[in-house]
């Protein structure tokens, strides 16, 4: 065989595979037209190590998950795999409706990702995240925000984006309720950030410890 159809060939059959699964997936879960998220027996992998396993869940559209784990980077991983920012080992994840991880650029188009820790102005980078077509916030580390100013300002962005009017939008513009996904501690009360309407909360297990550089690069 020519070397040109060995490099091109394994590319084509991984395609026609994502293709395949999509068709496969058209109808799950029920109702899948209301589903912003959609997760099924998910694991997220670095260098063949196991950061994530077993992740399972169903989130409503303008829902919320809040992702809870001790470990901080194995659950900001999560959260950008979710955003089409980080790979997706096994399991089934569907987000606004595209498989991942074939529909991974098409999910990064309609998402965005914004780290807590070092945000001087959660609020304010919550605003300019939110640009005309995002329908899938994710934020890693919403505990971090901890000063009662910049919650309360947080908090008020988040429910704007959940409302359907996000900072950025045109005033003609048909609202969109914003999907949110987000990192915390098990023991974190965030619910001041995003109320306890369509929220759904998962606890992970990190088999393995994460390293703290993991999304170093991923925006």
């Amino acid at each position: 065989m020519p070397r040109i159809l060995e490099r091109v060939l394994p590319h084509f059959d991984a395609e026609g595979e994502g293709i395949a699964k999509e068709l496969e997936l058209t109808d799950w879960p029920e109702q899948a037209e209301r589903m912003a998220i959609a997760a099924d027996d998910v694991s997220v992998a670095r260098s063949g190590l196991d950061l994530v396993t077993g992740f399972a869940a169903l989130v409503p559209n303008g829902g919320v998950l809040v992702v809870r784990s001790d470990d901080a980077a194995a659950g900001a991983a999560l959260v950008a795999a979710i955003c089409g920012r980080y790979p997706v080992a096994s399991g089934t994840l569907k987000v606004a409706g595209l498989v991942l991880p074939t529909r991974a650029a098409a999910v990064r188009a309609r998402s965005a990702l914004v780290p807590l820790r070092a945000s001087r102005s959660p609020a304010d980078d919550v605003r300019r995240a939110l640009a005309p077509g995002v329908e899938l916030l994710g934020l890693c580390d919403l505990d971090a925000v901890g000063e009662a100013r910049e919650r309360s300002g947080l908090a008020r962005a988040l429910g704007r984006a959940r409302n359907g009017i996000p900072h950025g939008r045109g005033k003609d513009a048909p609202p969109t309720p914003v999907t949110i996904v987000a990192s915390c501690s098990p023991s974190a009360d965030v619910s001041d950030l995003v109320g306890d309407a369509d929220v759904v909360e998962v606890t992970i297990d990190a088999p393995v410890a994460a390293p703290p550089d993991l999304l170093a690069g991923v925006s």
